[in-house]
C-alpha cells in the first residue's frame, strides 16, 4: 500500500493570497502549502489521470510523504469529472504556495519529469528554502517598519 499524504480537504478553488499581517513568530514558523489537484475518475489513457497516478505512486513515495506531513500544509483537491480539461485550471497539477500566499511554483503535465521521486524531493527542499526566503523578507519588512516608526517617534519627541 502506498503512503498517504495527510492534509486538509480543500474547496475546489485555489488558495487565495491572504491579505493578512503576520507576526514575526508566525512568519518564523509558517509552513508552505502544497496543493495537489487530481482527477479521480476518467479514462486511464487520459493525460490528467496519468499525471495523477504518477504523482501518487512516484512523487509521493520514499521520504516525500513524511517530509510533506512534517514541513507542509497539504491540500488535496479533486477536479470535477465533467470539467473542461482543456483549461489549465481543470488539469491535474501540484502547486506550491508560500506561507504568505505567494505562488512559488507549479508542476504540471509539461514538466512532470519532476515527479520522479528524487527530483520531487529536491523540489520540495527548494520550495521550503524559497518559502523561508519569502518569510524572512516579510520579517525584515516588519522589523524595518518598527525601526522607522521608532525613529519617527524619537524625532517627534525630540522636538
Amino acid at each position: 500500500m502506498a503512503p498517504v499524504v495527510t492534509g486538509i480537504a480543500a474547496s475546489k478553488q485555489a488558495p487565495a493570497p491572504a491579505e493578512h499581517e503576520w507576526s514575526v513568530d508566525e512568519l518564523k514558523s509558517g509552513k508552505a502549502m502544497l496543493v495537489y489537484y487530481f482527477v479521480a475518475e476518467t479514462k486511464a489513457t487520459e493525460d490528467n489521470f496519468k499525471f495523477a497516478r504518477k504523482t501518487e505512486f512516484s512523487a509521493f513515495s520514499n521520504n516525500a510523504v513524511e517530509r510533506i506531513n512534517k514541513n507542509w500544509v497539504a491540500k488535496k483537491i479533486e477536479i470535477d469529472f465533467d470539467a473542461d480539461r482543456k483549461l489549465a485550471k481543470n488539469q491535474a497539477r501540484v502547486e506550491f504556495w508560500s506561507f504568505t500566499g505567494t505562488k512559488m511554483d507549479t508542476i504540471a503535465q509539461k514538466n512532470q519529469q519532476i515527479l520522479n521521486p528524487s527530483d520531487f524531493e529536491t523540489r520540495l527542499k527548494e520550495m521550503e528554502r524559497k518559502n523561508r526566503v519569502i518569510c524572512d523578507a516579510a520579517i525584515k519588512r516588519i522589523n524595518d517598519e518598527i525601526a522607522r516608526e521608532k525613529k519617527e517617534t524619537a524625532s517627534l519627541d525630540a522636538k
